[in-house]
């Protein structure tokens, strides 16, 4: 029994599924299930954070539908991660990218239109949360606000701060 005796798709069908296609298929499920992250740009085209970098690099236009998804292996997405952090793109926006790409793929495996999806992996971002270990209450900050702990030295506390924020924006300065 051959291979598409079993419902492989043949290596010709294979080669008419481009990235195009799959991109299509991205967008048509962000659609159907009202993902925030799908928006409409200027020129009324619906896109993907981290799709425009991607169709990008693999030469994606309204006249190039871009390589078939037999070139869509790992080796493609890790020579996409390198090119674009070596152009100066930050790891979580190549993740993004990838992550589109990881999608297109699982989502013509669950429709049957390939039958392995090759393994992308993300790059390892920083973590850019800052932490601050205060103890006895707020002393003397990093911004030099100071406050007067109600209560004696009784209690550590760890705060977590979100990206871009510092003490200083909870405690303010007197």
């Amino acid at each position: 029994m051959g291979r598409s005796d079993e419902g492989a798709p043949s290596p010709t069908d294979l080669k008419k599924i481009t990235y195009g296609k799959l991109r299509a298929g991205l967008i048509s499920n962000y659609t159907e299930k009202g993902n925030a992250t799908l928006y409409t740009t200027v020129d009324g085209a619906e896109t993907i954070g981290g799709l425009k970098e991607l169709d990008r690099f693999v030469g994606f236009t309204a006249e190039h539908d871009g390589p078939p998804v037999t070139a869509l292996t790992t080796d493609y997405a890790r020579m996409f991660a390198k090119r674009q952090l070596a152009a100066g793109y930050s790891t979580a926006t190549v993740n993004r990218s990838l992550s589109c790409l990881r999608r297109m793929l699982a989502l013509a495996h669950e429709e049957g239109k390939i039958q392995t999806v090759p393994i992308i992996k993300m790059q390892k971002e920083p973590d850019t949360t800052n932490w601050f270990h205060f103890t006895g209450g707020f002393r003397k900050t990093t911004c030099g606000a100071a406050k007067s702990p109600s209560a004696p030295d009784q209690f550590p506390l760890l705060v977590r701060m979100p990206e871009g924020r510092s003490a200083c924006d909870y405690v303010g300065s007197s």
